[in-house]
């Protein structure tokens, strides 16, 4: 919300650092999990997804997001979701956010990662209407591309 307000020209350095300060977090959480230990984040889950949906609203940091292999983190985020309403909506409005830029349509369409049946599969688990009306608007944008 920082970098929105202060204008990202200003803090472009900053803001990229502070960009994989949460990709190292990413590492920290794949790592604890993997090994079954406690996890040591420095940030929740909470957190962490809701930075990455306020970074990824900045035109330059979605791209640099995508870059470096954003939607590989954010699929791994999709399980996730099945458990915490909170984290469901922050992943499924940053996955809104980047379907509005050409150079993210790739990621959506590659049946590999799966991202729209992963997106889909939260309407399983929750029927809060946020997480509704985010999921539809994200298949409403889809649909224009399509």
């Amino acid at each position: 919300m920082l970098i929105e307000a202060y204008e990202f020209k200003k803090c472009a350095q900053a803001a990229r650092n502070f960009m994989l300060y949460l990709f190292d977090q990413k590492d920290i959480f794949v790592e604890n999990y993997s090994q079954n230990r406690k996890k040591s984040a420095y940030l929740s889950k909470t957190a962490f997804t809701t930075a990455l949906m306020y970074m990824v609203k900045t035109n330059e940091l979605a791209r640099d997001f995508c870059d470096r292999q954003g939607f590989l983190l954010m699929k791994a985020l999709l399980e996730d979701c099945t458990k915490n309403s909170q984290i469901a909506y922050n992943v499924t409005c940053a996955f809104w956010i980047l379907s509005f830029h050409p150079f993210a349509i790739k990621y959506f369409t590659d049946y590999q990662l799966g991202i729209v049946e992963g997106v889909t599969k939260i309407l399983d688990y929750f029927n809060k209407e946020k997480i509704v009306r985010i999921v539809l608007m994200l298949f409403d944008v889809s649909a224009d591309v399509n």
